[in-house]
């Protein structure tokens, strides 16, 4: 330690203070442009972040999901190719394949509205074949959507 003219203490000579390699953090591009790894690294973590959003998955946990499709005469208009209720069918099903992808250990359940009420037609289960099996079993459009029916429906 050394005195300094003030009288405080120092904790050295400059030349004995530790350094920082500047020259490690740069790297040369293909162009011969200099450029900084803590920008590089930022960008690709930037990057990995931005793809993984709204896909975060919690495999551990347990979810009780009832499906809801509205099966009334409005699924046959044609403004879909090749009508709603062959876009709303294949969508389920897909939808079906990856709650059960990404939730193994979940339980499903499909109720449909028709006629002004709500059926459950199939009960909670793990099984994402019989869901499909009743899906493609049931494609029968009749009458108006229930929507109070679908909401307080007794489960």
């Amino acid at each position: 330690e050394n005195k300094s003219k003030g009288g405080g203490l120092q904790m050295g000579y400059a030349w004995e203070k530790s350094f920082e390699r500047s020259w490690e953090d740069v790297e040369e591009d293909e162009m011969g442009n200099l450029k900084s790894v803590q920008d590089r690294n930022r960008k690709l973590y930037d990057d990995k972040n931005a793809n993984m959003i709204g896909k975060t998955i919690k495999r551990g946990m347990i979810r009780y999901l009832f499906l809801c499709i509205d099966l009334s005469l409005g699924v046959r208009d044609t403004d879909m190719r090749p009508n709603r209720l062959t876009v709303t069918f294949k969508l389920a099903n897909e939808f079906i394949r990856d709650y059960f992808d990404q939730n193994p250990l979940s339980q499903l359940g499909i109720v449909v509205t028709r006629d002004g009420r709500a059926e459950k037609l199939t009960d909670l289960s793990a099984n994402p074949k019989s869901h499909i099996e009743a899906l493609a079993r049931s494609q029968d459009a009749r009458g108006e959507p229930s929507l109070y029916h679908r909401t307080f429906w007794n489960w």
